[in-house]
């Protein structure tokens, strides 16, 4: 309220104070803003910190992802037993128990008990009746014993490929070269061929594609139970590494312990592409442990490697490196695919010179006729392959125009039906061609594909071909309307 006994000259005092007032009260709010926004910030950086700090913690793998690849390359990670059983969450998977039951067939015992002691842990019987093994396992460590007793399956096992009568393919001869040449762009020393190691990464390849150890937290250094060699359900640990140390010696003369490099390009959802040459180097050069190995980097820098081997087979490559000198000598070259025993290495010998050489007649030379379609097709597909790594965008690109010049290739690029169904879809829209629509799996896609078929070349038959009785008569009354 307005005070009339005061003076202008007290008036003025009264207001000067009033501001001198407001503007400490605004300075002190300014400082409290200021105050809050460093604490703010320094939350913040925080948080930041705290989030890359578990993002190195955790993660587990290093790899390059697009929509239609997942390069895995598998790196270290920690063993776990989530239920407490004795047996590791990894080898639960190998035995098919339940990773958070201890007891998944409910008889009182432990599932890590009954597989050590030798009996089924999924029901009643021994172990050995119910799934064959090759040699005991650590159920603490997942580690293959030593001294384990070699069994052997009689099957898968590729007996026929010995040390002595395999030879290897001009692409695995490359990748070796890549690597020593790669080595020796940095300063370093080429690293010698090694007879016994080639031989143990392509027994690897094979039994890994064929016989499927990599499962769960299985990762593509496993090896199946299927051969003369010790089981191995290897998770990356540090612990689990003799798992892999062991196999040179375990398949050949070679005394020292083997380090494996392994990348692969196999997705669930799409076929599994051609390992290159090319491709295998930039995959370990992206992921720094295996990169740290190959140019003997941070731990593994005051080892000198006197022993390489490499294979590729198929969607996977892996190179193995040695310290000790390889008594056996180098592995020879096979000078034709010809004269390769084995019939899948023989096939995929065809396949990978193919690949090399954009030469869609090496095909005809296999005999099996759906083998040699699928050799046809990964020549195709691969001219895409060099956009995995480099763009993601090109590499769309490439498959849109593989789809328009040839709709089969759909069959021979996805494994997910409903992703071969769209890849139909849009080769059938690509080329106006309702017969197209006839490969799609899903009938409600397959109406769909008619109808937009039908809409674009206003084709009322083609509305016939629809199942759904009402879908039908909306297409047919759109193309009549028009």
């Amino acid at each position: 309220m307005f005070n009339q006994n005061l003076s202008p000259l007290h008036l003025q005092e009264q207001n000067k104070n009033n501001k001198e007032r407001q503007s400490i009260y605004k300075l002190g709010e300014k400082k409290q803003i200021n105050i809050l926004l460093i604490i703010f910030s320094i939350l913040l950086a925080g948080i930041v910190v705290a989030v890359i700090i578990f993002w190195f913690k955790t993660s587990n793998k290093i790899g390059f992802e697009t929509k239609d690849y997942n390069i895995h390359i598998s790196q270290e990670e920690e063993a776990g037993d989530s239920d407490n059983d004795g047996l590791l969450d990894s080898l639960e998977t190998f035995y098919g128990t339940d990773p958070k039951n201890s007891d998944s067939d409910g008889d009182g015992y432990k599932d890590g008990d009954e597989v050590r002691n030798g009996y089924n842990p999924l029901g009643e019987g021994k172990l050995n009746e119910t799934k064959k093994f090759t040699g005991s396992i650590d159920t603490q460590t997942g580690e293959s014993a030593k001294d384990a007793p070699k069994i052997y399956s009689g099957t898968k096992d590729f007996l026929d490929i010995t040390v002595d009568n395999f030879c290897i393919t001009k692409e695995e001869k490359k990748l070796a070269e890549l690597i020593n040449n790669y080595r020796a762009s940095l300063g370093l020393s080429k690293i010698p061929l090694s007879k016994s190691l080639f031989y143990v990464a392509k027994i690897h390849a094979l039994d890994v594609v064929i016989n499927k150890p990599v499962k769960g937290r299985c990762n593509p250094h496993s090896w199946s139970d299927k051969g003369r060699w010790s089981v191995c359900c290897y998770t990356g640990s540090r612990e689990s590494s003799k798992c892999m140390n062991s196999k040179p010696n375990e398949l050949t003369e070679y005394q020292g312990k083997g380090y494996e490099n392994a990348v692969s390009w196999v997705e669930d959802s799409v076929k599994p592409r051609s390992a290159t040459p090319e491709l295998a180097l930039k995959g370990w050069q992206i992921s720094h442990k295996h990169h740290m190995v190959m140019i003997n980097g941070g731990e593994w820098k005051n080892i000198k490697w006197n022993a390489l081997g490499v294979s590729i087979y198929k969607g996977y490559a892996y190179a193995w490196f040695g310290e000790e000198i390889d008594p056996a000598g180098v592995p020879i070259q096979c000078s034709n695919c010809e004269e390769i025993k084995d019939k899948n290495l023989r096939e995929e010998c065809y396949i990978g010179g193919s690949i090399t050489n954009n030469d869609l007649d090496s095909c005809s030379k296999i005999a099996d006729k759906k083998i040699m379609e699928e050799c046809i097709f990964r020549v195709k597909i691969s001219k895409c392959d060099k956009f995995i790594i480099s763009d993601r965008n090109q590499l769309k690109s490439c498959y849109s125009d593989l789809i328009k010049e040839e709709p089969k290739i759909c069959e021979h690029l996805y494994n997910k039906v409903n992703e071969r169904d769209d890849c139909y879809f849009n080769a059938a829209a690509f080329n106006h061609d309702s017969t197209i629509c006839n490969k799609i799996n899903s009938i409600s896609k397959k109406d769909e594909c008619y109808f937009y078929i039908a809409a674009q070349s206003k084709d009322r038959s083609v509305c016939d071909k629809i199942s759904d009785s009402s879908k039908r008569k909306k297409c047919q009354s759109i193309i009549y309307a028009r």
